[in-house]
């Protein structure tokens, strides 16, 4: 699938870079030690309308992104093409979940979910992945905060799409992250 150059490549790292060590600080507490569960970092509330650009920032982030679930239907993962992508994208008119997933990096198994909420015209984006993979030297701070910081950047670009948006890391799933706002095991920015 060809993917248009994204306009927010560098729109704003040193912004975001300044964030991340303050994020850092308190989601570290929430990421490790790694003990066996995924780890999830939510953007909520983007407008629906975004959901085509969502994918996209996605498919770059990861090698060889790949559909898993379509619709509510989970299947065999199968490699994310314009087709599939327009796929997705005719599903937008309805409440619905969808999964992508890819290794970031060569080495970091992430999936999206998208949670689509017709009726409020918004849409969840909640990147999964274990924190044993991403934090391979867990007790390098500033190890930890350079493979973190891609996850902040992709974040922060869906977010930037939409700034009433919020993020959200969670050690584990625990339902809807709203319920659990300034909870010890979240991380809100």
């Amino acid at each position: 699938m060809q993917l248009k150059p994204d306009p927010l490549d560098g729109a704003s790292e040193a912004g975001v870079r300044a964030n991340v060590t303050a994020i850092w600080s308190k989601a570290k507490q929430i990421l490790l030690p790694y003990e066996g569960s995924a780890s999830q970092l939510y953007i909520l509330d983007v407008p629906i309308s975004e959901c085509g650009a969502v994918i996209d920032l996605f498919a770059r982030f990861v090698d060889q992104p790949e559909l898993v679930g379509l619709n509510n239907y989970w299947d065999e993962p199968r490699p994310l093409t314009a087709e599939l992508r327009s796929q997705l994208l005719s599903h937008t008119d309805k409440s619905t979940t969808h999964q992508l997933r890819g290794a970031h990096a060569g080495r970091e198994n992430v999936s999206l979910f998208l949670w689509l909420d017709y009726d409020s015209r918004t849409l969840d984006a909640e990147l999964v992945f274990w924190s044993d993979q991403l934090f391979p030297q867990p007790d390098d701070d500033s190890a930890c905060i350079q493979s973190f910081q891609p996850y902040i950047d992709l974040a922060e670009r869906i977010r930037e799409r939409s700034p009433a948006s919020e993020c959200v890391v969670s050690a584990s799933e625990t339902g809807d992250p709203r319920d659990d706002r300034d909870k010890p095991w979240t991380c809100w920015w």
